[in-house]
């Protein structure tokens, strides 16, 4: 199996201070993945902060996240669920780079909503 290069995640780790792999864990739950694409290194930063829900004027929801910095070699997505564990009537959505990704579903009575970031093949 061929091994995948993260170079610009590693630089970019090295440059910030930063330690771990891509999606190693700080002890605030941050994956460092979300560190490197939204090109936060403010170490009181929570998950929470990268992802807000607000409703667009078509009364669909939109998914609020800051502007990606840094993609490289990263796929990242928004998922929708029926539960808070990731269950159930799953859809994935692109995620805009520009901060806002509209979730194209109507009718929905609860949705649950996560942020995904994954290496491209």
């Amino acid at each position: 199996m061929e091994e995948i290069k993260l170079s610009g995640y590693e630089d970019w780790a090295a440059e910030k201070g930063l330690s771990g792999a891509w999606d190693a864990r700080d002890a605030n739950g941050v994956a460092n993945a979300f560190r490197y694409v939204f090109d936060v290194t403010d170490p009181d930063v929570q998950e929470s902060d990268f992802l807000g829900i607000a409703m667009g004027e078509d009364g669909r929801v939109v998914i609020m996240t800051p502007e990606v910095v840094n993609k490289g070699v990263f796929n990242l997505s928004v998922v929708a669920s029926d539960s808070p564990d990731g269950t159930g009537n799953v859809v994935e959505y692109p995620l805009s780079s520009y901060g806002e990704t509209a979730i194209d579903e109507v009718d929905a009575t609860s949705r649950f909503f996560r942020i995904r970031v994954d290496i491209r093949n």
